[in-house]
Parts: C-alpha cells; sequence; structure tokens
C-alpha cells in the first residue's frame, strides 16, 4: 500500500458512504485504517502546507492544481470579506490588511452580490456561512454555477468545524476552507496557496 513519510503525511477525513474522499493537500491513497492520506502539492511549500493543516486550514487540490499564477503582488489583490458579526468582520478586515490585501466588506449575501455585480471582480471572496440572509454553502453552489463568478477563488471562513461542514465546502467548491479562530499568518498563507500571486 503506498504510503507517504511521516513528515508529509496529513489526514483528510473519511467520506461519507458512497461519496469521493476529498482531496485536501495532494493525491489521494488509502491507508490500512481507511483514512486518506495525502502528499503535499508542487504548487505547496511542505512546511505551508504542514503548518496550514496543522491550524485547521483546508486547501482543495482539485481546484488548485491547474490554476495558473496570479500575476500581482498582495497589495495589488482585492479580498472580499462576507462576514455578518461585527467583532469578526473588524478582525478578518485587520488580519487581511496586515497581510497586504486591499479589503472590501460585505456583511450578507445581498450585500456581496451587489459587490460583484456593481464593482471589479475581487481577486478572491472569503466567506462566512451563517449569514443572515442566506447559507454560505448554498451561496457558494449558486456562485460556482453562475457564468461570472465561478471562477473566482472562495475561501469558507467559519465556525463550522465538523468534518461533514469541511468536506461539504470542498465538495461545492470551496478553494479552502478556514475554522475560527485562525491567525493572521494562517490567513496570508491560505490566501498565498490559492492565489499563486508573485
Amino acid at each position: 500500500m503506498w504510503q507517504t513519510p511521516q513528515s508529509m503525511r496529513a489526514k483528510t477525513f473519511p467520506p461519507a458512504s458512497g461519496s469521493p474522499s476529498i482531496p485536501v493537500f495532494g493525491i489521494n491513497a488509502r491507508n490500512s485504517s481507511g483514512w486518506t492520506v495525502t502528499s503535499p502539492p508542487r504548487l505547496c511549500a511542505k512546511e505551508i502546507t504542514a503548518s496550514l493543516q496543522r491550524k485547521r486550514a483546508y486547501l482543495s487540490t482539485a481546484r488548485l492544481r491547474n490554476r495558473p499564477r496570479l500575476p500581482k503582488t498582495a497589495a495589488q489583490c482585492t479580498v472580499l470579506v462576507v462576514e455578518d458579526d461585527p467583532d469578526q468582520a473588524a478582525l478578518a478586515d485587520v488580519r487581511v490588511s496586515m497581510a497586504g490585501y486591499n479589503v472590501r466588506m460585505a456583511r450578507t449575501r445581498r450585500e456581496m452580490f451587489t459587490d460583484l455585480i456593481t464593482k471589479p471582480a475581487p481577486d478572491a471572496v472569503l466567506l462566512d456561512i451563517m449569514l443572515p440572509d442566506g447559507d454560505g454553502f448554498q451561496i457558494l453552489a449558486g456562485m460556482r454555477r453562475h457564468p461570472k463568478f465561478a471562477l473566482i477563488p472562495v475561501i469558507m471562513l467559519t465556525a463550522k468545524t465538523e468534518a461533514d461542514d469541511i468536506q461539504r465546502g470542498l465538495r461545492l467548491g470551496a478553494d479552502a476552507y478556514i475554522t475560527k479562530p485562525y491567525s493572521r499568518e494562517v490567513v496570508a498563507d491560505t490566501l498565498l496557496q490559492v492565489l499563486r500571486h508573485a
């Protein structure tokens, strides 16, 4: 049975019966306990990938595998943060800004789509799941079906930490999934891996 070295090994979640496993950090392989073990993809530094996994940030290699490098620096990138809680919104604003990105804020599903329609497309969206006028999973699924929004990178940023929720977000097309609480380094590293900017 194929195995990765212990230092490179990362567990994902056992798949629900009848559903595919979600590749989080690399190429899927099964170990004897039925869990998926993975190796980091070429686009990620091993240290960053291992750090993200320890800090509860999950990358979707299925979406990131063929993404071209973004010919911008962090300072030229805009991140739309969708968060209804004022304290969490302020925290996300500070952490994303400290990572060097331009930030736009939206508190609701309606504000988010108004922003997407009326302003230049953001380079990434940080999307909370529990919004007052919509469910983040449904919003994500709708974005992936919409021709204008389908390719915008989406990172779920949420307090929902259950394996089923993480699997669902990645399966619906999230590029990454960060669970709260999180640090500036986690946001910065995740955005770097998702956007692959200069």
